[in-house]
């Protein structure tokens, strides 16, 4: 891996001014800054999330499933630039930031040591899959999944994916939430 820094942030997600070692951030549990996109679409009055697996050279969560692309906003970058950048890489997908619908800011502590603020964004993809260039490095199979399904199996087999139910439904009820304020969002 290379030499990649990361700005940390305190407890309430303000910026400290330090940068430190991404290895050095995960070690010690710094908190620091990622950001999640999560690609969904309508389907039959139900939300369906594009899910993938994960390689096993990941340092953090191989072979699991996640609902999200996305990853580490590097020092000095800023979120914008980061989220795009992210889809981009992972996808092969360039759009503009204003195609995306802003979620919260979650508060994660999913492994050991590592302490995150997840930026949530949401973005409606009406393409097909096989249209995207995915990165094997961060992708090893793709599907669409409806969220009852997701949320079934993460209960089920929680070990099989990277987050948790609880994260998960929060992130739904969010975009339900948006998508009921912004009905133009869907297009049927």
């Amino acid at each position: 891996m290379k030499t990649e820094y990361l700005d940390v942030v305190d407890e309430e997600n303000n910026p400290t001014g330090t940068k430190e070692l991404r290895s050095i951030v995960h070690s010690t549990g710094l908190r620091h800054r990622t950001v999640h996109v999560y690609f969904f679409r309508k389907k039959r009055n139900d939300i369906e999330f594009l899910v993938h697996q994960r390689p096993e050279t990941k340092d953090l969560h191989p072979n699991k499933w996640a609902a999200i692309f996305g990853g580490h906003v590097k020092s000095g970058a800023t979120v914008e630039e980061t989220v795009l950048s992210e889809i981009k890489e992972e996808t092969g997908s360039s759009i503009k930031f204003e195609c995306l619908i802003q979620g919260p800011w979650l508060k994660a502590e999913d492994a050991p040591n590592n302490r995150e603020f997840n930026g949530v964004f949401y973005l409606e993809y009406c393409g097909r899959i096989k249209d995207l260039r995915l990165q094997k490095e961060e992708i090893q199979a793709i599907k669409w999944m409806p969220a009852s399904e997701i949320e079934h199996s993460m209960i089920q087999n929680p070990s099989i994916w990277m987050r948790d139910v609880k994260e998960f439904r929060a992130v739904l009820q969010n975009l339900k939430e948006k998508i009921t304020c912004h009905p133009e969002l869907f297009k049927d």
